[in-house]
């Protein structure tokens, strides 16, 4: 025969699975309304919150290029952030709980900061922060970890249940989904602002980007400068040797026009033979003296079929 306590015990039992069943279904219903990559976070670490037992959140991606884990959000009251929007090398030799997680391929609870050798090179932060326990969660897509999900504690309740780790296993599956999702969503839409031939901005792009800077100079007051590039005699380039040699000539004056601009200015093809770069807050000395850097670097092009 069961007991209240027993009745009582399975009862509280259902009512939190319920909830969790919840927060990953409404998480689920909310993320598909999304498309971006910096939107489905900012949703998943709103929708990971609702957990009220967990006092902070945080979640990191692995750039495989960069060979790093790189916070990208987080949740939580006291947190400093340079202490979570950190860079964590993705280095083996590093004793850090989330990149166990990422190496190990599974979830890494540590009840113990203070006397866990996986905390070894993260104990200050993990000071800074006043963690009591914590778990990391890899995001998986397939078998590939592309990122960590993180929980911790800092009050009077500490150390997690078998419940919260299979919770924060199955968030981050669909966590997993999400990001992929919304990774290929904005590579798309990056292509599609980019020119093929010459892998500039395209011409869409750079009427977005020019709305966004005259709003931004009208704000600020300051200068906003453009420069037209327009490159003579193509259809005669391309007539002599064929469309190709057109082509080269194109791409070698895109990557020239982009070696002479600051980082900040930005440079997009307009039309067949005309190219066209911002130059946010540049006067129009700072203009001309940059028209000068991409004509003196234009000028050092090597010829084309030796002649042109």
């Amino acid at each position: 025969m069961i007991g209240i306590g027993e009745v009582e015990s399975l009862f509280v039992e259902v009512v939190e699975h319920t909830h969790e069943l919840q927060v990953l279904f409404q998480t689920a219903r909310k993320l598909l309304a999304l498309a971006s990559l910096e939107e489905r976070i900012d949703c998943i670490m709103k929708s990971l919150q609702e957990r009220l037992a967990w006092d902070r959140g945080w979640l990191g991606l692995v750039d495989r290029e960069a060979g790093v884990l790189r916070g990208m959000a987080w949740f939580g009251e006291n947190v400093p952030p340079e202490v979570v929007m950190n860079v964590i090398s993705l280095d083996p030799g590093i004793q850090n709980p989330a990149l166990c997680a990422v190496f190990e391929k599974r979830p890494i609870v540590v009840d113990d900061p203070w006397n866990d050798p996986r905390c070894r090179d993260s104990r200050e932060g993990l000071a800074a922060l006043g963690t009591k326990c914590f778990i990391d969660v890899p995001i998986h897509v397939r078998e590939e970890v592309i990122g960590v999900i993180g929980v911790d504690r800092t009050g009077e309740l500490a150390g997690f249940t078998t419940e919260d780790v299979e919770f924060l296993v199955a968030f981050a599956s669909l966590a997993g989904l999400a990001i992929e999702n919304a990774c290929l969503y904005d590579r798309a839409k990056e292509l599609s602002l980019i020119d093929d031939l010459t892998r500039l901005h395209n011409i869409r792009f750079l009427r977005e980007q020019m709305a966004r800077e005259l709003a931004r100079a009208h704000r600020s007051g300051d200068p906003l400068s453009i420069l037209m590039i327009d490159v003579d005699d193509l259809k005669e380039v391309n007539d002599r040797f064929g469309h190709r040699a057109g082509d080269k000539l194109l791409q070698a004056l895109g990557r020239s026009i982009s070696s002479g601009i600051r980082v900040s200015d930005i440079v997009a093809r307009y039309g067949g033979d005309e190219f066209v770069v911002l130059l946010p807050a540049a006067s129009a000395e700072g203009a001309y003296q940059a028209a000068k850097r991409v004509a003196q670097s234009i000028a050092k092009l090597a010829p084309i079929h030796g002649e042109v």
